[in-house]
């Protein structure tokens, strides 16, 4: 009862130490793209990134206020 993670760790079967290894690096991976996209949101929200289009509507035919058509 007195092991250490790493000690249990090393006791596992090879199997189940890069199933362990495999998982954990998809969680981080998934945190990474959740923080980058929630920084990109932050950015955008914030007018520090444009990443709407200039061009207007895409559908001036539906009788859009803003558009010029």
């Amino acid at each position: 009862m007195g092991a250490t993670y790493k000690e249990r760790f090393a006791a596992l079967p090879a199997q189940d130490r890069r199933l362990l290894v495999a998982m954990s690096a998809a969680a981080l991976g998934m945190l990474l793209i959740g923080i980058v996209g929630g920084l990109l949101t932050a950015l955008a929200r914030g007018g520090l990134l444009d990443i709407l289009p200039n061009t207007g509507c895409r559908t001036p035919a539906i009788g859009c206020s803003r558009c010029t058509a």
